[in-house]
């Protein structure tokens, strides 16, 4: 099933150049059209399709999706509008705390990746509890070839350079354990990709590939929250 046209790629490359709510009120109707309706049909059907293999992930489009306006409050750059439309699929969408899919959709501009990004210090404690319980289950999931194949960069993230005492032998054979994030994440340059009938499959593609690191990280936040309880 085809879910986005042309018209919006269109769309973002007309806000591109005129990027201020003027220009954004005369085009609504066209935003609402074909970039507010369309995605949320996509991501109804991504989160419908996920949540065949995660019951767990039950949530509706507005809770997964990004608002299009920028948060401007402490940036330079006051334009008010993204260029694309995002969403997370994950139990309780954007602002999950578990790992889930993130699916970017700009002009020429797929992104689909997932993991952990914004992590709290304690579960991030966790994670590295959980690495260095278990060091080489982590060799097995990054070595994986599917997941190798479809995020060539395999785990990314800003690390530290100082790391507790208490980790710092599982560090010298796994250096995984210094990351402060970890995502993964895929990048694809043609603008003709969302408009492809094949393009949710092409989504879900990628969400089975990255499924093993997802419920890892699951399993060590969730296994120690219960622990913590």
């Amino acid at each position: 099933m085809q879910y986005f046209t042309e018209a919006y790629n269109d769309f973002f490359k007309g806000l591109a150049p005129n990027n201020n709510k003027d220009w954004f009120d005369v085009h609504r109707k066209d935003y609402e059209k074909h970039v507010k309706k369309p995605m949320h049909k996509f991501v109804e059907a991504l989160i419908a399709a996920v949540q065949k293999e995660e019951p767990k992930f039950d949530l509706l489009p507005r809770q997964a999706i990004f608002r299009v306006n920028r948060d401007i409050r402490f940036s330079k750059d006051k334009t008010p509008y993204k260029l694309h439309m995002s969403a997370v699929i994950a139990p309780n969408g954007r602002k999950s705390i578990l790992p889930g899919m993130y699916v970017h959709i700009g002009v020429g501009e797929v992104m689909i990746g997932g993991g952990l990004y914004n992590i709290e210090r304690k579960e991030l404690m966790k994670i590295r509890e959980g690495i260095m319980q278990d060091p080489s289950k982590v060799d097995v999931l990054l070595e994986d070839k599917t997941f190798r194949h479809y995020y060539p960069k395999g785990i990314q993230g800003n690390r530290n350079k100082v790391l507790p005492k208490i980790f710092k032998s599982t560090a010298q054979t796994q250096p995984l354990i210094y990351n402060k994030q970890f995502y993964y994440m895929r990048t694809y340059e043609d603008e003709q990709l969302i408009s492809q009938a094949n393009f949710l499959d092409f989504c879900m593609e990628h969400y089975h590939a990255s499924k093993a690191w997802n419920r890892f990280l699951t399993s060590l936040l969730v296994r120690k929250k219960t622990e913590d309880e």
